[in-house]
């Protein structure tokens, strides 16, 4: 265990070969630099509970995490490397007012969950000659960089008609991140982001992000980008997306592969160039909302 923080760095021309290597923005290499050996696709989990009424009164089982394959399952539909969050549900329609039923909880954008980042880290730090020397960046547009805006939460069940809100208080504004924003930008396509140092096997340990100042009140972020200073790998979790696109060796990929049997994360290999797209699940139908 290193007992590290993510630091923030001015040495923004260390990603300048990022910039120079990503393709068009918006496709699979304009994300992670095509130079890789081998891809794979880490699929960020979704959630669910049942719903139900008894006399009008709600009611909800404890939410279940969820792996794409289960709801594919469930839905009918096929789990697949290119797959779509919509197209993977079908026809489902989420339960409104008083109708029960089964409603699911979309996968995180642009974050990998703490947990699962634990998990990969680990991995990804046995494959670079320089774990202690690596790199995270984030992008500037989280509202805990500065300070946030405020929002308003809706009740969701039994409450619709009345349209009942309650303000949310803006998250702080955290010192790390205007130290580093003070320290320039790394300007990646559509995505300027802060730049912070590390050794990648810090994000395998518990309470990394409260040390590191990257815990906010309500969340926890984790890294955009993270790649080490060798090269090796290259680790992306584009703001967008709800998985996160991760290239290096076979060795690497298959040391990756080998974590979904272990149910840690669930991730499938991809090849280069692939179009993920929300038009890019050509296995299941486009899907149908009314």
């Amino acid at each position: 265990m290193t007992g590290g923080v993510l630091r923030p760095t001015s040495g923004v021309l260390r990603g300048q070969w990022v910039i120079d290597e990503l393709g068009p923005w918006a496709t699979f290499a304009g994300i992670v630099p095509p130079r890789f050996a081998a891809y794979a696709r880490i699929f960020h989990p979704a959630g669910g509970q049942a719903l139900s009424f008894d006399t009008g009164t709600a009611s909800w089982t404890d939410p279940v995490r969820l792996r794409w394959s289960e709801v594919a399952a469930r839905e009918g539909t096929v789990m697949h490397p290119l797959a779509q969050w919509d197209s993977l549900v079908g026809d489902y329609v989420r339960p409104l007012g008083d109708r029960a039923g089964f409603q699911y909880d979309e996968p995180a954008l642009g974050a990998l969950d703490v947990d699962s980042l634990a998990a990969v880290a680990a991995v990804l730090a046995a494959h670079t000659s320089t774990p202690d020397d690596c790199l995270a960046a984030l992008w500037e547009g989280h509202g805990e960089v500065w300070g946030g805006v405020a929002t308003v939460a809706f009740v969701a069940v039994g409450e619709i008609a009345s349209g009942v809100a309650a303000p949310v208080e803006p998250e702080p504004v955290v010192p790390p991140f205007l130290d580093a924003a003070a320290g320039g930008r790394l300007h990646l396509p559509e995505r300027d982001s802060l730049l912070f140092e590390l050794d990648v096997r810090t994000l395998a340990e518990p309470g990394w992000g409260e040390r590191s100042g990257w815990t906010s009140r309500s969340r926890t972020l984790t890294p955009q980008c993270l790649w080490p200073e060798d090269r090796a790998w290259f680790l992306a979790s584009e703001i967008d997306f709800d998985s996160t696109l991760v290239g290096g060796s076979e060795k690497l990929i298959a040391d990756l592969l080998a974590l979904d049997g272990t149910g840690a994360i669930e991730i499938l290999r991809l090849p280069a160039g692939v179009d993920l797209s929300s038009t890019g699940d050509l296995v299941n139908p486009p899907p149908y909302r009314s």
